[in-house]
């Protein structure tokens, strides 16, 4: 669907579809330098392009255009899988904003607004930082080795460290660089824009940085009223998307892969499921190889390990299965792990559609079977970890019966 308003195009779609929309050269490259969508042209006379959309959602904003994928998922439920993933002890806390909202761009910048103003009023918090600089007094200590490097004799001034109790701590830096970023976004609802002004005008003394590799503060028991807008911050700071072209800003959004949100989800949720059954779970776990010279690396999504013994491997599938069979691509990348990591089972988990179906295939030369599981990501959200926790028990009685597989062939002999 496309419409024309004061801000340009207005672009929506779904994730998995096709979408044929009149554009000029420029719109169209600037919406394919976002990577949100695959950019394809039908008749250059007519200014014709097809827009293929694929597991990537979100909204991307340009000068005269505005993109939005929105996700086969409601909103609450990638909302749940994003804040599961997140904390899955808290995520029904995170999740309240979102049971109404209909749109990805509004549920983010809204549910944010709400926490945050939440966290940062009456006051932000506070915390101790080290501070190193030049002054003509001494405060905290001398740096000895800077002072005799840099004063050359000169008693002034000085080089000291001593730490400031400020506002300007990193749970304060996310939640400023989030808001700073959400406010560059155009098409905001009023109120959403008015408390992120609010939220930017008590974080007024706080520097709106955070390096890009750098994650959000760890929740503890001083700052847990910060919990939720945190978890927001950390999504939309990780997620953001900026396209340029020779220095200048062609669009600004955020962007979810639905590949890595539903295998960030299914990690999460069976290191829990699994946590009573002792052991480990690794994601993306590298150091194995499939052949000697060691040159075909296999890295899983998902394994189960105890000691340095790899109980059970599972790779997590967001993908469109075109046809009641699961793609033998996927097949042979198991039988894979299983050969490398010496499994009888592996499992492939996807995420339920119409065309995806649970089922075992034996590979009978390898002695080797392939579980296939669907995990229907649209039920309620206990169902659904229920689900997981169906799988962590099948997982738990695989390995039970590989164990007892030696004892009953010495026995019978």
């Amino acid at each position: 669907m496309t419409s024309e308003g004061a801000a340009g195009k207005e672009i929506l779609t779904t994730a998995w579809a096709e979408r044929s929309e009149t554009l000029d050269e420029k719109e169209a490259a600037a919406i394919a330098a976002t990577g949100l969508v695959e950019v394809k042209l039908d008749d250059p006379r007519m200014n014709s392009w097809t827009l293929v959309s694929g597991s990537k959602v979100g909204v991307m904003i340009g000068d005269s255009w505005t993109l939005r994928v929105q996700p086969k998922l409601t909103v609450s439920r990638l909302m749940f899988l994003l804040g599961y993933a997140a904390d899955p002890r808290g995520w029904r806390n995170f999740s309240v904003p979102f049971g109404e909202e209909e749109d990805i761009f509004a549920a983010v910048a809204n549910g944010f607004a709400a926490h945050a103003l939440r966290a940062v009023e009456p006051s932000p918090l506070r915390g101790y930082r080290s501070v190193d600089e030049r002054a003509p007094a001494l405060r905290g200590r001398l740096r000895a080795g800077d002072q005799i490097a840099r004063g050359k004799g000169l008693p002034i001034p000085l080089e000291i460290t001593y730490d400031d109790f400020t506002v300007d701590i990193a749970e304060n830096r996310f939640i400023r660089a989030a808001t700073e970023f959400l406010l560059r976004l155009r098409r905001l609802p009023t109120p959403t824009r008015n408390r992120l002004r609010r939220v930017r005008a008590l974080l007024a003394e706080v520097e709106p940085w955070v390096s890009p590799n750098q994650v959000e503060p760890p929740i503890t028991r001083l700052n847990q009223r910060y919990g939720p807008a945190l978890r927001l911050a950390g999504l939309i700071v990780r997620h953001r998307s900026i396209s340029t072209d020779a220095g200048q800003v062609q669009s600004v959004g955020f962007i979810f892969n639905m590949d890595k949100v539903f295998e960030d989800f299914v990690f999460t949720a069976l290191r829990e499921a699994l946590a009573p059954f002792g052991g480990s779970v690794r994601g993306q776990h590298k150091g194995r190889f499939l052949d000697q010279e060691r040159s075909l690396g296999l890295i899983p999504d998902i394994s189960w390990w105890k000691g340095h013994t790899c109980q059970a491997v599972v790779d997590a599938k967001y993908k469109r299965v075109r046809d009641k069979r699961f793609p033998n691509g996927d097949a042979y990348q198991m039988l894979a792990y299983c050969t490398a990591f010496d499994l009888p089972t592996g499992v492939l988990a996807y995420a339920q559609s119409e065309d995806t179906l649970s089922g075992n295939h034996t590979v009978v030369q390898a002695s080797k079977r392939l579980l296939v599981r669907a995990l229907d990501v649209g039920q309620e959200p206990d169902r659904l970890l229920r689900s997981v926790d169906v799988l962590a028990e099948e997982l738990r009685a695989n390995v039970a019966t590989a164990e007892d597989a030696p004892e009953l062939a010495a026995t019978a002999g």
